[in-house]
């Protein structure tokens, strides 16, 4: 999959990463479309502490369930 990663201020490439595994209690939302926020913005711009390098960017999505991980109950692949 295509993901945007965040390497450092003014840093950012478009990469191909493999597409993550459900582990237990998690789900795979697979995206059809992402935004970017304020957070990213400021992020790109000047870093941010809590960010660690190389890291994917961008929270705001929406998507379809994709894969679903043991002891989810509450969610189910679309």
């Amino acid at each position: 999959m295509l993901a945007v990663r965040f390497y450092g201020p003014g840093q950012l490439r478009v990469e191909d990463v493999p597409i993550p595994k459900a582990e237990s209690g998690e789900l795979v939302v697979k995206n059809t479309l992402a935004v970017t926020c304020g957070t990213d913005v400021k992020m790109y711009r000047r870093g941010h502490p809590l960010a660690k390098p190389p890291q994917i960017i961008g929270h705001e999505f929406a998507g379809t369930v994709s894969e679903v991980g043991a002891g989810v109950e509450r969610f189910r692949k679309a």
